[in-house]
């Protein structure tokens, strides 16, 4: 089975500087369920990015700003 590594960054540009913290990182072998768990504990914020990479090849599967809960 394929591995999967998923994040949620911060993203916080207020400064002069943009900081991105990754606040959420996840092994998983379902990259999808993965995001939507991640997602949905931050729908209250529009600051983060998310980020699924197959960790063998190292290919980005899934990378964006947009929350699909976020209200």
């Amino acid at each position: 089975m394929k591995e999967y590594l998923v994040q949620a960054i911060l993203i916080d540009n207020t400064g002069r500087n943009e900081i991105e913290t990754v606040v959420d990182s996840f092994k998983t072998t379902d990259y999808q369920k993965t995001l939507d768990f991640v997602m949905q504990r931050h729908k209250i914020s529009s600051s983060y990015l998310y980020v699924a990479m197959d960790i063998e090849t190292e290919e980005i599967v899934f990378r964006s700003k947009v929350n699909k809960y976020a209200f």
